[in-house]
């Protein structure tokens, strides 16, 4: 079985990155900027999750399966 990440679990992972990038930018801008750069993976992760779906003859080979 394939594992797969969640939204959540990407910005936990790439949180100790974000904050040390945060510190090349203005203290006032940061919170800001954390947010759109976890609105980004968010918005990213659900297109790929998109992208993945299974046609609907591959679901129509999993159900004669």
């Amino acid at each position: 079985m394939e594992y797969e990440l969640d939204s959540l679990e990407v910005i936990e992972l790439m949180q100790p990155k974000i904050k040390k990038l945060l510190h090349q930018t203005a203290a006032n801008n940061r919170e800001d900027l954390e947010q759109e750069l976890n609105l980004v993976i968010i918005e990213t992760m659900e297109k790929i999750k998109f992208n993945n779906v299974p046609s609907f003859s591959d679901l129509v080979n999993l159900v004669e399966i």
